[in-house]
């Protein structure tokens, strides 16, 4: 079993999420701001972070650097997930280190395909 943190202010969002990713293979946990994102994964360790662009109290930058700079964190895989759907959205956000990109509308089959790749390129062992 995998860990997801999903850091995502919008509830309806993260329940889609849920409902996509929600089986016996992941194991869900979720923040509803950058700052309780952070703390979570600290505590928790997770492993990979699904993380919404556009938080209400911080940009995606400084928490991803946050997550980059700390040691005990710094090697999850974290995919963005976002509405900015055009190609230099996308290879700006790859450039500064998410290890993935999911685009709203979210698809089923991208969000599996984006956080199995992420897992097996990071060779995250399930526990």
């Amino acid at each position: 079993m995998y860990t997801v943190l999903l850091i995502k202010d919008n509830v309806s969002h993260a329940r889609l999420i849920w409902k996509i990713l929600g089986n016996t293979k992941y194991s869900l946990i979720s923040a509803i701001d950058g700052r309780q994102g952070a703390e979570i994964a600290l505590f928790c360790q997770p492993d990979i972070i699904l993380m919404d662009m556009h938080l209400p109290d911080m940009s995606e930058e400084s928490l991803l650097r946050s997550f980059r700079d700390n040691p005990k964190i710094k090697s999850i895989p974290i995919i963005a997930v976002t509405a900015d759907a055009m190609h230099c959205d996308r290879e700006r956000l790859l450039k500064i280190e998410f290890d993935g990109y999911v685009a709203k509308p979210i698809s089923r089959l991208e969000l599996h395909h984006a956080v199995e790749q992420a897992l097996m390129i990071h060779n995250v062992k399930a526990q």
